[in-house]
């Protein structure tokens, strides 16, 4: 497997994580299961989670992030949209390393090129 491939399967998998936990089963009997559920994915009102894109203004990306965000509000998590507008791998890159820098939990990434990535990563 190649190194894009392999961080196209690590971006399916954050998306498919928080795109499950969006969802929600009404019966009664889903109940319990739906309770252990939200207790076991709650997070700190103090966590944040970074969507880093490149060409961050087209919109594309509005309705990615909106489930992202409604996973958050959902999950008890802040969620912020950032990336480059530019398609400039360099200034993705420095995006990236800004967002590192302040320690998030977590990162949802969608890199232009996988390559200059593999070593933050």
């Amino acid at each position: 497997m190649t190194i894009k491939q392999k961080l196209y399967v690590v971006f399916f998998v954050a998306i498919t994580a928080l795109l499950s936990a969006c969802q929600t089963e009404e019966t009664p009997e889903a109940k319990p299961a739906q309770e252990q559920r939200e207790s076991a994915f709650r997070g700190s009102q103090d966590d944040k989670y970074y969507m880093i894109t490149f060409v961050s203004g087209v919109e594309y990306w509005f309705p990615v992030y909106e489930m992202m965000k409604q996973a958050g509000q959902q999950l008890g998590i802040d969620t912020v949209y950032t990336g480059t507008p530019a398609y400039d791998v360099t200034q993705q890159l420095a995006v990236f390393e800004q967002v590192l820098a302040r320690k998030p939990k977590g990162i949802l990434l969608s890199p232009m090129l996988p390559e200059p990535f593999i070593e933050p990563v």
